[in-house]
């Protein structure tokens, strides 16, 4: 039932989010990850930014392992984060700030619960030290991003690091003001 009533509240967020918006922009993005610099394996990161504002984006994203278990370990996150050096768009064809860092925090679902159950187990916070290119440009790249989360069910603290993530934009680029 708790799960049924997160995936609810994700589309709810999802879908409404672009109606209130002041900026429209969405893309994709992947890249490299390490979820615990003790864990063997290597994994990824997946996910989607929604722009709310000029200096707000939305990110619900997944982090997996791809070896030894392929997607043996899987967490999903929702993200808000705000732009720290500029505007990241300016909603029109000038382009925003190509140089930005973005802090951010949310909540993180996963299976390292008592329950083995796939529900929301932590809070973060999360730093992208360096982002280079806007949604004008139809990408960007997020550098050096960091993830801190306290996961309350095992009272502990873990770490998620990105060391490049590439974004892909789909809406709010230069295409849709010509």
């Amino acid at each position: 039932m708790k799960r049924i009533l997160l995936i609810v509240l994700v589309f709810c967020v999802l879908l409404v989010s672009p109606l209130v918006a002041s900026s429209f922009d969405y893309s994709l993005f992947w890249g490299p990850a390490i979820m615990d610099f003790t864990y063997p394996g290597v994994s990824m990161s997946y996910g989607m930014n929604f722009g709310l504002t000029k200096s707000l984006e939305l990110s619900l994203w997944g982090t997996s392992t791809l070896t030894p278990k392929f997607f043996g370990d899987n967490r999903v996150g929702l993200e808000l984060d705000y732009a720290l050096l500029g505007v990241r768009t300016t909603s029109t064809a000038v382009v925003g700030s190509g140089i930005n860092m973005l802090v951010g925090g949310g909540i993180m679902a996963s299976t390292n619960n008592s329950y083995n159950l796939f529900i929301p187990t932590d809070v973060f916070l999360s730093l992208s030290t360096l982002t280079v290119g806007n949604p004008i440009l139809e990408r960007r790249e997020r550098l050096a991003k960091l993830v801190v989360s306290y996961n309350w069910f095992q009272n502990k603290v873990g770490v998620i690091f990105n060391i490049a993530l590439f974004d892909y934009y789909l809406t709010g680029t230069w295409r849709d003001y010509r």
